[in-house]
């Protein structure tokens, strides 16, 4: 026999060998669904539906600290069955943590269904709690965590002026977020006593750092060596610096404000925060002055040629302060630099001697142009402004470096913007002028103009945010035609927005409070609800002054009287 006879031989046997593999494999397969078939299914499997529980926690739970014994903490879950309705068969079983605990030493705390925890002075970390919840009947265990976060009393604070009646209520919102706790009478409840601040509420404002215009500053240049947290408050009839921790009164209205026949009668007071500018208050339609060196003695304040003023709406930018001149329809402003302050000593030994107060008057000088360049002019005119516009407010922005006043005309039904510069006054600068815009937006729909109110903030160039109603607009200059639009509006129409203010803080000297916390885009409005019941709303703006509603940042705080002004500080 050939090779290529053998060859073909192999070939075909090979051919046979996987043709009869197959058919045994299809008899195979045909028999096994011919058993099936005839398979008599009895039908006696125990299937039964499982009891689903499902856990409602929140995600987190603030808890202020103590100052003394300790607080109870109960935390209840909302439990849903799909089944039943008693909770008889349901094992509870919680346990704890330090939240920082990265080894996971779970500690039992509660076998009820409400946990209840009690925390101490020294407990200062978060705690991570974890509920086991058994079904006996089932054998089926699911888990819910959430963390109970502890607020350091005042180290992140919301203090809210209220109007109780004509008598003035301090409360807080204590921390951040969905963490943060509401205390109407903060005052109160942590003194043990009612505040005795007489007269109606005016104003409310806060330094971190009040004692010093830049925290590394030595004592023995002459600067208060002791810098606090304080807030001050402002009422018809008195005027008193607090520790923004104890509320024990640093100064009062007698210590502060000591020229003789003062009739006290206040709309305007501001403590610049952790810089060298100092406090200003508009009193009776006149301008008083004091260094930032944690003594708040006040020095009145006269025209540069002897003219006479009355003052209404004041503010600043920086170190510079700026008012209105009701009397003459003019911008007059002044500025205390940081070399100034070397006088300081003076008032520290008014505080600690016998020495007297003399009065030295501060001068308000015109704005005038820019004297590097004389081509550099301004874009309005400063001494001449029309008197139809009602000057309601001003507020810094773009860093400090620049400071929008807002007036109101009502026959015209139209905001008066005008801008300063900064940069106008730096010796050398030739390029900028102070007065260097001028700006008008139609009022919004259905606006009299008589509610509305206005905020800038550092963190913005142009951008200035305005209250009218339940909404809040955003205002963007820095285009040929001004736009206006909605960036926030209370979901009921009936409530009114009547004051904001920007979360930040200025201190070149803390870069990282600065990059943890956007302070310059976090904005809170007050909330009038009606029958003398306020509240506080907070959102987070992102760089182009918008509200990201896909972050879940804006926060509702309620449960406060009527509420006239707030001041955020923090450790």
């Amino acid at each position: 026999m050939t090779k290529e006879k053998k060859s073909h031989s192999r070939i075909n046997l090979k051919e046979d060998v996987m043709k009869k593999r197959m058919k045994n494999m299809i008899l195979w397969v045909i028999g096994l669904l011919l058993f099936s078939a005839c398979y008599d299914d009895k039908g006696s499997y125990d299937y039964h539906d499982i009891n689903e529980v499902a856990i409602t926690l929140p995600t987190s739970q603030g808890v202020r600290l103590p100052k003394v014994d300790s607080v109870l903490v109960e935390i209840t879950p909302d439990l849903k069955q799909t089944l039943v309705e008693n909770e008889s068969d349901l094992v509870f079983l919680w346990e704890k943590k330090l939240e920082k605990d990265m080894m996971n030493n779970w500690e039992i705390c509660g076998h009820e269904k409400t946990c209840r925890i009690y925390i101490k002075p020294e407990d200062t970390e978060d705690i991570r709690l974890r509920l086991n919840l058994k079904d006996n009947t089932e054998g089926t265990t699911w888990y819910k965590e959430m963390v109970l976060k502890i607020i350091q009393p005042y180290s992140s604070t919301w203090f809210v002026l209220q109007d109780d009646g004509g008598k003035a209520v301090l409360g807080v919102v204590d921390g951040e977020g969905l963490s943060a706790v509401v205390i109407r009478d903060a005052y109160k409840e942590d003194t043990g006593k009612e505040w005795t601040v007489k007269g109606v509420p005016q104003c409310l404002t806060g330094n971190r750092i009040y004692g010093s215009p830049m925290n590394f500053l030595p004592p023995f240049m002459g600067f208060n060596p002791i810098v606090q947290r304080t807030v001050m408050a402002l009422t018809d009839e008195n005027m008193e610096v607090m520790d923004a921790s104890t509320f024990e009164t640093v100064w009062s209205l007698d210590e502060m404000l000591m020229q003789e026949g003062i009739i006290f009668s206040p709309r305007y007071l501001i403590s610049r925060d952790g810089s060298s500018g100092g406090e200003m208050l508009i009193n009776a339609g006149k301008v008083y002055y004091a260094n930032m060196d944690g003594y708040s003695v006040y020095n009145s304040t006269k025209v540069e040629d002897g003219t006479s003023y009355r003052v209404e709406v004041g503010g600043n930018a920086k170190s510079r302060f700026f008012v209105y001149d009701e009397e003459n329809h003019r911008f007059l402003n002044f500025a205390k630099e940081w070399s100034d302050n070397l006088e300081r000593n003076i008032n520290k030994y008014i505080r600690t001697s016998d020495r007297k107060f003399v009065d030295a008057p501060i001068s308000l000088e015109f704005i005038g142009e820019n004297k590097e360049n004389e081509d550099t002019k301004n874009l309005f005119d400063p001494d001449k402004i029309d008197p139809a516009f009602k000057m309601v407010a001003m507020s810094e922005m773009s860093g400090g470096e620049k400071l929008l006043a807002f007036s109101t005309d009502v026959a015209e039904r139209k905001i008066h913007v005008f801008e300063f510069s900064l940069a106008g006054w730096i010796s050398g600068d030739k390029s900028h002028a102070r007065c260097s815009g001028k700006f008008e937006i139609p009022f919004p729909e259905g606006s009299t103009g008589e509610e509305l109110c206005f905020i800038t903030s550092r963190g913005f160039d142009r951008i200035f945010f305005m209250a009218s109603g339940n909404k809040i607009y955003k205002v963007d200059l820095n285009r040929s035609t001004p736009t206006m639009t909605i960036v926030y509006e209370h979901e009921h129409a009936g409530v009114t927005i009547t004051n904001m203010k920007f979360k930040y803080y200025y201190n070149l000297y803390d870069w990282e409070s600065e990059s943890e916390i956007p302070y310059a885009r976090v904005l809170a409005a007050v909330l009038d609800y009606g029958t003398n019941s306020g509240g506080i709303v907070e959102m987070q703006l992102n760089t182009a002054g918008d509200v990201d509603r896909n972050l879940n940042n804006t926060f509702e705080y309620k449960g406060f009287g009527k509420v006239v002004d707030i001041c955020y500080t923090f450790k």
